[in-house]
């Protein structure tokens, strides 16, 4: 089991690498956008493709190989990624091939990273969540900043010199970590029942039907964003009161994981549910009004609540899965949030041209209420705490 020490050094490990895997991914950016838009288009699809086709075999990783091994080697294969990008000067042939690369080590990483928290006991799940999503949130708040100095200042090459350097440094703490949980293998023939069993899992169930919901609505606030800020500013420059926005979110995120971390008496459960109630708030809240401060204020309301579910809603598997199978679990997520958010921008726009981004954004709170409604019946009714035994366990 994972000491405080350990937590602690997980936590700051990942934070340096969210650091500069948020700085690089503005320089990346910076340089595909000299390129033209359709070279921007092609590496965000390339990088959620990769995420998403990879998913089950991260999840089969996180559950069969020592965490540290998995966290370590991946954080040195993305150290080299950037180190290629870096020695490179930053060129764009090297940009798309040197990021989808990285995109696929980092999968194994966060996914191994979430299992491993994952099988801590009690209450102390949603602490280590919380402490590690705040290091996280530092990075996002930090990162791409540092990063847009960095460009402009020494050019993209040194940025991905950065980002190289956290990730050495990042495998550097993980190795230092010795209470990371053994990978819990079964009997051969659960090797292969294990990941269809998982689709059994009725609680599991319902949560991933629910989040498809939660990342929809997501993906539309970001679409909606510019528009919002374009018809509260009162000046023709809107960029000013949109930066404001993005900042009070990735503030609000970073204050929610805290308050996360020192609740002790809260469960995934409540956490989930508080989280989607202060997002549907923060929607009503701006769908409802064109005052800039209104705007920011609900906009850091939302990151809260979503740092709330997003740390919920993590616990909440890692309390309803069997611990053998929690790796793949996590995986399912992060395969059904992938294919969500390809498609979700697209259908979000559709949404805004037709009602309006303040419609929209009233009509995605009742989206949120009836997931936030959801989930409380799955867990009312026991189903998100109950799981079924896994063929070939021992007691």
């Amino acid at each position: 089991m994972m000491s405080r020490r350990d937590v602690g050094l997980f936590a700051f490990a990942r934070g340096v690498s969210n650091f500069g895997g948020n700085g690089a991914h503005v320089a990346l950016l910076i340089v595909l956008a000299d390129e033209g838009s359709s070279h921007i288009g092609f590496y965000l699809g390339a990088v959620a493709f990769v995420s998403v086709t990879f998913a089950p075999l991260n999840g089969f990783l996180a559950d069969r190989v020592d965490a540290k091994r998995v966290l370590v080697t991946c954080d040195l294969l993305c150290a080299g990624c950037f180190l290629v990008l870096a020695l490179s000067g930053g060129r764009a042939d090297f940009i798309t091939p040197c990021g989808v690369m990285s995109a696929l080590f980092e999968g194994p990483s966060n996914t191994a990273g979430v299992a491993a928290i994952g099988r801590q006991s009690g209450d102390r799940v949603s602490q280590a969540f919380g402490a590690v999503e705040s290091a996280r949130n530092v990075g996002n708040v930090v990162g791409p900043a540092a990063s847009a100095i960095l460009v402009s200042s020494f050019g993209p090459g040194f940025a991905f010199g950065a980002n190289a350097l956290t990730f050495a440094l990042s495998a550097c703490m993980i190795s230092l970590i010795s209470g990371f949980p053994s990978p819990l293998n079964g009997h051969r023939r659960d090797r292969i029942a294990v990941f269809g069993t998982l689709m059994r899992y009725r609680g599991l169930m319902r949560l991933i039907i629910a989040w498809i919901a939660v990342a929809g609505v997501a993906s539309l606030v970001v679409v909606a964003d510019p528009f919002r800020a374009a018809e509260a500013s009162k000046s023709d420059d809107w960029s000013g009161l949109l930066g404001t926005m993005l900042s009070a979110r990735a503030l609000g995120a970073l204050c929610g994981s805290v308050i996360v971390t020192w609740s002790r008496k809260m469960r995934g459960g409540a956490f989930t549910e508080v989280g989607l109630v202060a997002m549907c708030l923060s929607l009503v809240g701006m769908g409802a009004t064109d005052y800039a401060a209104m705007m920011v204020c609900c906009s850091f309301l939302f990151g809260c609540g979503d740092s709330f579910a997003f740390v919920g809603r993590v616990t909440l598997v890692s309390e309803m899965v069997d611990s053998r199978a929690l790796g793949r679990a996590q995986a399912a997520f992060d395969a059904v949030v992938g294919c969500v958010l390809t498609v979700a921008p697209s259908i979000g726009a559709l949404v805004i041209g037709r009602l309006g981004a303040a419609t929209a954004q009233m009509v995605s709170s009742g989206v949120l209420l009836a997931s936030a409604l959801w989930i409380f019946l799955s867990i009312l009714q026991g189903n998100a705490v109950m799981a079924p035994r896994l063929e070939g366990t021992d007691s």
